[in-house]
């Protein structure tokens, strides 16, 4: 008995080492040019980055690529063009968390289109079934879901600062500390007690605008709980960084402060690049397995 717990226990240590030693070599990996080529042609987030940002992406890329299951539903086929614009994509909101890189993630499920998925609502003691449409949803059990043509559309960079596989996986990262709260997981904000501060007074401000139907810069669908205000932000850091900063600029700056990136100084609006494909083009091949806004209101959410 007692030597076959230390047999148990020697396999599992060996097995931790050789994992690590395998995520520091796909870290420190390259994307082969085939590959960048691929994401330079089809993702307009892509062609905003810079040679710095670039390299940098490369590593956990490859980690996410050698890590992760892809699945296609509903007759969609996995290639790998698929799994790199996903890949790059939702890789940018770790690269300057060293501690995030998805734990909890196992899988990546692609639908062809919006999908329908059942649910159950509880009502006191009644509970009622109904279907609710879909563009993607991240899983507590450790799957998230996308609809590829959803994927496809905020590619080109027009999609109204919308971006479902960011919006994803930045509940992904939300969860890794067990909890859909708005409070990222994993290394977390450098000052929690300022990253509350600036996200429960923004939420409020939303949840209000939602009510009144006032314009606002961020989405009102991020006014149904800090959950989704995270992912919204999250989609606009990226997708319209200019009009984040310049409307909301302590939540812009919590954002560069945690994501490590400024994306103000380098997103171009995409009308002014050469359109990719979407991801309709030839699959690479290779080794590639990865100013001032008006005042704020202090008034208090829950976040």
């Amino acid at each position: 008995m007692a030597l076959g717990v230390v047999v148990i226990g020697a396999l599992f240590a060996a097995y931790l080492i050789h994992r690590s030693r395998h995520r520091q070599r796909m870290l420190q990996s390259r994307l082969p040019g085939a590959a960048r080529e691929y994401l330079e042609h089809n993702v307009w987030l892509y062609r905003c980055l810079p040679e710095e940002v670039r390299e940098r992406l490369d590593g956990p890329v490859n980690l996410f690529l050698s890590e992760l299951t892809f699945e296609g539903a509903a007759g969609l086929e996995i290639d790998d063009g698929k799994r790199l614009i996903v890949a790059a994509q939702a890789c940018l909101l770790t690269l300057n968390n060293r501690t995030s890189r998805f734990a909890r993630l196992s899988s990546i499920i692609l639908y062809p289109s919006t999908y329908v998925a059942k649910r159950n609502r509880h009502d006191g003691w009644l509970v009622h079934s109904g279907e609710d449409a879909l563009a993607g949803e991240a899983w507590s059990i450790g799957a998230v879901t996308l609809a590829w043509d959803e994927v496809v559309a905020a590619t080109s960079g027009a999609n109204g600062g919308h971006n479902v596989v960011l919006h994803e996986f930045a509940h992904v990262i939300d969860y890794e500390d067990g909890d859909f709260d708005g409070l990222p997981g994993g290394q977390g904000p450098l000052d929690p007690a300022a990253w509350r501060r600036v996200m429960q007074r923004e939420y409020a401000r939303l949840r209000r605008r939602s009510v009144l139907r006032t314009r606002s810069v961020i989405d009102t669908y991020g006014a149904q709980d800090p959950s989704e205000f995270f992912a919204v932000i999250t989609e606009h850091f990226f997708h319209k960084p200019h009009e984040l900063f310049v409307s909301h600029p302590e939540v812009y700056g919590q954002l560069r402060s945690y994501y490590g990136l400024n994306p103000v100084t380098w997103v171009v609006a995409p009308e002014a690049q050469e359109p990719g494909g979407g991801g309709d083009t030839g699959v690479p091949h290779g080794e590639g397995d990865g100013a001032a806004g008006a005042k704020q209101d202090e008034t208090d959410g829950e976040l």
